[in-house]
């Protein structure tokens, strides 16, 4: 049946019950399935034509009903918008703290470093270098708190002190120290051009008397066993004669004089090398220490056994204050 037909039974029906058939004739003709959907012209029936939510799921057919209820398998629609942002969740536990770890000992004392002690480890960091007359001899030179001690069996040992080589014999102002035994102060003096006559006993000095005297002496306070000061007044031997070239010596070689008289004697007999007004300074600027030391023997001629300790000990350089040192193990 067309839908023409089927207009046709609806209208009959209507018909039907307004003439007092009733609805029900046509219902029941419905419901007879003497309407089938082959009856029914494609598109001619419109979603229009049926009443909002009359046609219920359950009212599909089985098949139409699972392919609605299947999981899609087309291509994946857009994205759709971005949810809002979901709340925070609660902060998780703090882990447990470890154990604290148990306390270390306690490290020793470092020692303080005293710039006036004088060790064994710091000797030739302050310049107190020890020396020895022959690579034989079985001397030694050991530093302890008691001080440097100076042991010397057959030969001659000895220590420099902390005065820099080449320094103005003018820049001295004095040496100092307190010992035990009989430590030997001496000073090697250098003067440029002649100034001092080293004669070894030989008659060799006399060749050179009147002409040429030498550059070097030594210098040495004779040991005593007691605490010594350089002055002018300390007692003092001379190795070699002071005095001007082609004149006669001031001090004589191995003479005993005092510290001030070889300075004198230094400013004086050096005329002939620096003359005028000023030559005595000058000349006491020209002389240089090359070396100062302890010893325990003036030279090889007096080498005995012999031991010494220096337990303290005072350089002062011209307008610098003294500087005492003091020793330790």
């Amino acid at each position: 049946m067309n839908f023409k037909t089927m207009r046709v039974i609806l209208v009959a029906a209507l018909v039907a019950a307004l003439l007092g058939g009733g609805v029900a004739t046509a219902q029941t003709a419905l419901r007879n399935n003497s309407v089938s959907s082959s009856k029914i012209k494609n598109g001619s029936i419109l979603g229009k034509d049926v009443k909002n939510r009359t046609l219920t799921l359950s009212k599909l057919s089985s098949g139409t009903q699972k392919l609605i209820r299947a999981k899609g398998t087309g291509a994946q629609g857009p994205a759709g918008p971005t949810g809002p942002r979901g709340a925070t969740g609660a902060t998780g536990a703090t882990g447990a703290t470890g154990a604290t770890g148990a306390k270390g000992e306690t490290g020793a004392a470092g020692t303080s470093f005293d710039p006036k002690k004088v060790t064994a480890q710091t000797s030739q960091l302050f310049g107190f270098t020890p020396w020895y007359d022959t690579t034989a001899d079985t001397s030694t030179i050991s530093f302890s708190s008691a001080g440097v001690k100076i042991d010397s069996t057959a030969g001659y040992a000895g220590v420099n002190l902390p005065i820099s080589r080449g320094t103005s014999l003018s820049t001295l102002g004095s040496i100092s120290y307190s010992q035990t035994g009989g430590a030997i102060l001496g000073l090697e003096l250098y003067y440029r051009g002649g100034l001092f006559e080293n004669g070894a006993g030989d008659g060799s000095e006399a060749t050179s008397k009147g002409t040429y005297r030498g550059d070097y002496t030594t210098v040495y306070v004779p040991a005593t066993g007691a605490d010594m000061s350089l002055t002018d007044s300390t007692p003092v031997v001379t190795t070699g004669a002071i005095g001007p070239k082609g004149g006669a010596a001031v001090i004589a070689a191995g003479a005993s004089t005092t510290w001030g008289a070889v300075k004198a004697a230094i400013a004086t007999g050096g005329a002939g090398v620096k003359a005028g007004a000023n030559s005595g300074k000058a000349n006491l600027d020209a002389a240089l220490i090359l070396a100062a030391t302890l010893r325990t023997n003036a030279d090889s001629a007096t080498a005995a056994a012999s031991s010494a300790t220096v337990s303290k000990l005072a350089i002062k350089l011209r307008n610098l204050a003294a500087i005492e040192y003091t020793f330790g193990s």
